[in-house]
């Protein structure tokens, strides 16, 4: 990953990169117009490459993650990754991206988010995460409980989904941002209702 956001910053910046890695060979033209100071995000959430996005990239991207493992294990190693590379951690754009909407039906949106979370939970990256995020047993037994549930779904009523956006702000997150799932998909009111809480 060193190596691919070496070769993606001198494109962008550059408009031409020409590298040969031990991963991997850039030879390539970035023809179509470039913006000076072009930010480059990383999409992370393992402890090494929170670290490297703190040491070389210009934020990170965080997906599925609890608001305490953004809290206790992100974002340390962000940090560190900053002071190792002598840059200052005040404003460093920490994304988190999460599933999460307006319900009407809570009941059914949280079984089907309970679905979707039990594929993630397969993953051995995923799994490593909701271990550190002390959720061991529920990764382990393969049941999806309340608790990871509620620790990575937003979802709700309005009230509910404001206070648990504000729980990653609390984190450490400079911006969350809501995938609507469920019902949300398929029904605008919903979707609009969703904007206007993540809004409000």
């Amino acid at each position: 990953m060193r190596e691919y956001l070496g070769a993606v910053r001198g494109l962008l910046a550059d408009g031409e990169v020409n590298t040969e890695g031990r991963y991997f060979r850039a030879h390539s033209v970035y023809s179509s117009p470039r913006r000076a100071g072009q930010p480059v995000y990383l999409g992370a959430f393992g402890p090494t490459m929170c670290r490297l996005a703190g040491e070389l990239a210009d934020g990170i991207v965080l997906w599925m993650c609890t608001a305490q493992y953004v809290r206790d294990v992100a974002l340390p190693q962000v940090r560190a990754g900053l002071r190792q590379a002598g840059r200052d951690p005040a404003g460093f754009p920490v994304t988190v991206m999460v599933p999460g909407m307006v319900s009407d039906d809570l009941a059914a949106d949280r079984e089907i988010l309970r679905k979707y979370l039990s594929t993630y939970a397969r993953v051995p990256n995923y799994r490593r995460m909701y271990e550190a995020s002390g959720f061991a047993d529920e990764v382990h037994s393969g049941r999806i409980g309340d608790g990871l549930l509620d620790g990575v779904g937003v979802i709700g009523d309005e009230e509910q989904v404001r206070a648990k956006i504000a729980r990653y702000h609390a984190a450490g997150a400079t911006e969350v941002v809501l995938t609507p799932m469920a019902g949300a998909h398929y029904d605008t009111a919903l979707l609009q209702r969703t904007a206007e809480a993540v809004a409000g």
